[in-house]
C-alpha cells in the first residue's frame, strides 16, 4: 500500500510538471528567475570603497582577493594565483583618474544590463540588480539607482551608482 502511495505521488508530480510546461508556467516562473546577490557577513566582504580606487585601496583590495575573500581566515586563493594578471588589470582599470559612468562598465540593451565588452574579459554576466545587503537601511531598486552586481566566477563585484549615472563605490563579497 505504501509503495502505491509513493508511486501515485510521483505520477501526480510528473503530470503537474507536464501541465506547467505546457501552460508556460514553468518557463516564466521556474527557469527565468532573477538572480539575487547576498552581501555576506563582515569577514567575507570588502568595502564599500570609493571609485576610482586610490593606491592604498587598490592594494587592500588586492590583499582581500589574495586571501580568497576571507579576512579572518586568510589563505592563498587558487583562483587569484590562476588569474593574477587579470585581477591586476581590472584593479588598474578601476584606478583610472576620472569618475566612471555606468556605460563604462555596463551596457543596456532591450532594457537589460550587460557587461560592457571592455570589462567582459574580467567580469562575466549576468548583471544582477537584486542585492540583499544587511548593511543598507532599505533595499535599493533600479528606480532609486540601486547597485549593479556582476561576478568574476569567485567574487561578486557590486557597483553603486548615483543619480548622475556615475559609478561611485565598489563592494566585493564572496559567492
Amino acid at each position: 500500500m505504501l509503495i502505491n502511495r509513493h508511486l501515485a505521488v510521483k505520477v501526480t508530480g510528473l503530470i503537474l510538471l507536464i501541465l506547467c510546461i505546457q501552460s508556460g508556467f514553468y518557463k516564466s516562473y521556474c527557469i527565468e528567475r532573477e538572480a539575487v546577490v547576498v552581501v555576506r557577513e563582515m569577514d567575507l566582504r570588502f568595502g564599500p570603497v570609493p571609485l576610482p580606487l586610490d593606491e592604498k585601496t587598490k592594494n587592500d583590495l588586492k590583499n582581500y582577493i589574495k586571501s580568497g575573500g576571507d579576512i579572518k581566515n586568510p589563505g592563498p586563493a587558487n583562483f587569484y594565483l590562476q588569474k593574477r594578471k587579470s585581477y591586476e588589470a581590472l584593479l588598474f582599470f578601476l584606478s583610472r583618474k576620472e569618475l566612471f559612468r555606468v556605460s563604462d562598465i555596463f551596457t543596456r540593451q532591450k532594457g537589460l544590463y550587460q557587461v560592457n565588452p571592455r570589462v567582459s574579459k574580467w567580469l562575466k554576466g549576468p548583471v544582477v540588480l537584486s542585492i540583499i545587503d544587511a548593511t543598507q537601511k532599505r533595499p535599493a531598486s533600479e528606480k532609486s539607482f540601486g547597485p549593479l552586481a556582476v561576478s568574476d566566477g569567485h567574487l561578486w563585484w557590486i557597483f553603486y551608482r548615483n543619480k548622475k549615472n556615475q559609478i561611485v563605490r565598489l563592494k566585493l563579497t564572496v559567492l
